[in-house]
């Protein structure tokens, strides 16, 4: 089963590095592809990683941006992170064996943490967002999971529809009323805030 993580991001390519460097050894030991998607104006970095790959959109619009990797993706899995969520060294591992443990799921939704170093208006931001599902048993029906902690079957996404915000919301809100969307409390990664000047 073949991975896409998604590192969709509405500022700049560097804002995309440490993400970038935390999935890089977890591409060369499985069958990973990193896939960055920016609204950056300048050009992306220079790689020579088979497995990871660049795409500029027009705008700096985080929702383009995963519209336009959910169409570029050739993973049989598609995980979508963040900019500021750093993926657990054994990440893509786990999440891969989530998905042979709930072969009827096409989505799920997986763990999030704050950093230990975050401030208290860090972790306040982070509870708004993320608090409802954070030790949770099942997967709540009258909230959408927030899409840094959520991996998409790519066979059940439709080939031609990449509105901007449609896999977000639309989408992923007729999965979770279908009960299409399983649960998993690994894999995780680690919420941080990134540099305002990086």
């Amino acid at each position: 089963m073949r991975l896409t993580a998604v590192i969709p991001s509405a500022s700049r390519w560097t804002h995309t590095q440490q993400v970038v460097e935390a999935l890089l050894p977890a591409s060369e030991d499985n069958d990973v592809e990193i896939l960055v998607v920016c609204g950056d104006k300048a050009a992306p970095p220079p790689t020579d990683q088979p497995n990871l790959r660049y795409i500029a959109v027009a705008h700096h619009d985080v929702f383009e941006a995963r519209a336009v990797a959910a169409q570029h993706a050739t993973g049989d899995i598609i995980a979508l992170l963040e900019d500021h969520a750093l993926p657990d060294p054994d990440w893509a591992r786990s999440l891969l064996a989530a998905w042979e443990q709930h072969p009827e799921a096409d989505a799920i939704v997986h763990s999030i943490a704050i950093s230990p170093t975050a401030k208290m208006w860090e972790v306040a931001l982070f509870t708004i967002t993320f608090g409802p599902f954070m030790g949770i048993t099942e997967v709540p029906l009258d909230r959408l999971p927030p899409p840094g902690i959520i991996s998409f079957r790519r066979s059940s996404i439709h080939p031609t529809t990449n509105a901007v915000g449609w896999l977000e919301y639309d989408f992923l809100a007729d999965l979770v009323a279908q009960g299409r969307v399983a649960l998993a409390t690994t894999p995780s990664v680690t919420h941080f805030q990134p540099s305002a000047t990086g």
